[in-house]
């Protein structure tokens, strides 16, 4: 799928924009139909933080826990 987006973030760190982009791809793959996805990152602590999770205290637990939504409706992240 190629698809390109674009929104406003405001001041934020290139951990928390790279996991908006994560998030943002998600959801435009989730809303054609696609459910199974290959999950890649740079940097590699985005994908660290998806499948180990984090404190609920993380500034970035929000985003986090909104992509990790995506598998709890079935979602396949590879």
């Amino acid at each position: 799928m190629v698809s390109r987006y674009a929104c406003h973030i405001e001041s934020c760190s290139v951990l928390a924009v790279e996991l908006w982009a994560i998030l943002t791809r998600i959801q435009l793959a989730w809303e054609r139909g696609f459910k199974s996805l290959l999950k890649e990152s740079d940097p590699k602590i985005a994908i660290s933080l998806l499948s180990a999770g984090c404190v609920s205290s993380h500034i970035c637990f929000p985003i986090i826990q909104r992509i990790n939504e995506f598998a709890h409706q079935g979602a396949l992240f590879y």
